[in-house]
């Protein structure tokens, strides 16, 4: 008898469901017409599906059915939290915490602290976005008071992750400078016990065995500068009256033969490399590099004085960019695990819950949230871009002085909090009903520069118009259920070759071959 009525009630609670399937409720999601035949809708935690105008209409309209052919995607919109069923109690407290994940940079105070221990530079870069300053000038230089009371700053930090990074100017120039602040925030992290990364940024000209060993010992990483093959790289990275990429072969074996691992290169796009991404990419490859970052030009520093000499359209850029992709991809494909940088950041907000702390991917934008800059006169600016800015004679987002101002007034800064409230994207026209709204960010000082205010206007903004193409081109991919690509682009996200089918089918032929 108590079988049966348990029966009873699962049959009951069945035809109770087939009552309500159809009363569900729509969490809050933008989309846009992706192709001809699909519309691409995303939610506000990032997740995505791709539908057919028939399909988004019942979606919109609240008239799928559970019990019909919309089952297979009623289960879906559920899972991915798109819709949820008025009886379940916990549904928007599920999706609270999704969207907690995606904003928990909000949570940890400033990770990423650059000091600048010199603006001094042997190069001329034409793209140099700083205004450097001859070698001798050493009154450009961090004293020690100021480095001192700088990393006092930066410990007050409330996160237990710290990311320190050395910028120039050439920062070997001012080694020393950098060898004090390492061991200050070493002595001052015993008691504190965070866990800190040091990077240095430096073009390896120059460097010696003994800061070599220092770095080492240390555990510090290396960052640098690769434009191409020789000539393109004497072209953007001169030094009067020496071949530059000499020396920087030179830097860049000596780091590698020393430490074991090849420094990560960065490139800077100019007008010269439009046309050579193949000369580009095989030059890393001839340096052991397995990956690359495509960084377009800034509105700062030196290189507005260039830009009529180096310059290009953001269309010119787009269209080397996605070129660019598309022979790293081939590459893969072919068995060569090599991967673009950006696009492994963009993938991994895309396709996995977690956030990323590129700062000018994060709505607000992280400058002065999530990193602070220590410039060498004791200046303390929200972004690197700010400390620029500043060069240029425009200190409109000047936080304070370490000498003159303590954590709690830089970090409460009026400045600050306007720079907050400005670039929240959920708030911004353009952005807030933008479908991507969720993997791009907005950066209120590229807006500042090019448009004069923080906000933007999105429809003539540079920023927006390459974010948009890119987005796009990685989406027609995904939306293609290519699984090699597929492939590919998890293991540049997850930096694991191994997740790249391609690459192990060839592996598993050579090795049959053999």
């Amino acid at each position: 008898m108590i079988l049966k009525t348990e029966l009873y009630k699962k049959f009951k609670s069945l035809e109770s469901y087939d009552k309500y399937s159809e009363e569900y409720e729509l969490f809050s999601f933008n989309f846009h017409k992706f192709s001809t035949e699909k519309y691409l809708v995303v939610n506000d935690t990032g997740e995505f599906i791709f539908l057919e105008y028939k399909q988004l209409k019942k979606l919109i309209s609240k008239s799928l059915n559970y019990f019909s052919n919309d089952k297979k995607l009623f289960d879906e919109l559920l899972n991915k939290q798109f819709i949820y069923l008025k009886k379940n109690k916990f549904a928007i407290e599920q999706k609270a915490i999704k969207y907690r994940t995606k904003k928990q940079f909000l949570y940890s105070g400033p990770v990423l602290h650059i000091f600048v221990v010199t603006i001094r530079c042997q190069h001329k870069c034409h793209y140099c976005q700083v205004t450097p300053q001859g070698i001798r000038s050493k009154e450009h230089d961090m004293t020690y008071d100021i480095l001192k009371k700088s990393v006092d700053m930066m410990m007050q930090s409330p996160s237990d992750y710290l990311t320190v990074e050395f910028q120039g100017g050439e920062t070997l120039l001012a080694f020393d400078t950098v060898k004090e602040i390492v061991n200050y925030t070493n002595e001052l992290n015993e008691e504190k016990n965070k866990d800190i990364t040091f990077v240095l940024a430096t073009s390896l000209v120059d460097i010696t065995v003994e800061q070599l060993n220092f770095i080492k010992e240390n555990n510090i990483h290396l960052s640098t500068s690769l434009d191409g093959p020789e000539d393109l790289h004497n072209m953007n990275r001169p030094i009067k009256s020496q071949n530059t990429y000499l020396k920087f072969k030179e830097g860049f074996q000596k780091s590698n033969d020393f430490l074991g691992q090849s420094p990560s290169p960065l490139l800077t796009v100019s007008r010269n490399s439009l046309n050579r991404i193949e000369d580009i990419v095989q030059e890393y490859l001839e340096f052991n590099c397995n990956s690359l970052s495509l960084r377009s030009l800034s509105p700062y520093g030196f290189a507005v004085k260039t830009m009529a000499k180096i310059g290009y359209s953001v269309e010119d850029f787009i269209e080397f960019f996605i070129n660019s992709l598309e022979y790293i991809i081939k590459l893969n494909l072919n068995g060569i695990y090599f991967r673009e940088d950006y696009t492994s950041l963009l993938l991994k907000r895309i396709l996995t819950p977690y956030s990323t702390g590129y700062v000018d991917l994060q709505s607000p934008s992280g400058a002065g949230v999530n990193a602070l800059v220590y410039y060498y006169n004791g200046e303390v600016y929200p972004a690197d871009e700010a400390r620029m800015l500043a060069e240029m004679g425009d200190k409109s987002f000047l936080l304070g002085n370490v000498m003159d101002d303590n954590y709690n007034e830089i970090y409460n800064n009026k400045k600050l909090e306007v720079l907050v409230n400005d670039s929240c994207a959920e708030s911004l026209n353009g952005c807030n009903d933008c479908t991507y709204l969720q993997y791009c960010g907005c950066d209120p000082l590229f807006n500042y520069v090019t448009q004069k205010d923080h906000y933007g206007h999105r429809p003539t903004s540079d920023f927006c118009t390459r974010q948009k193409a890119i987005f796009k081109y990685l989406f027609s991919y995904i939306e293609s259920e290519d699984s090699k690509v597929n492939d590919i682009f998890w293991s540049w996200i997850n930096n694991a070759p191994e997740l790249n089918t391609a690459i192990n089918t060839k592996e598993s032929c050579d090795n049959a071959t053999t």
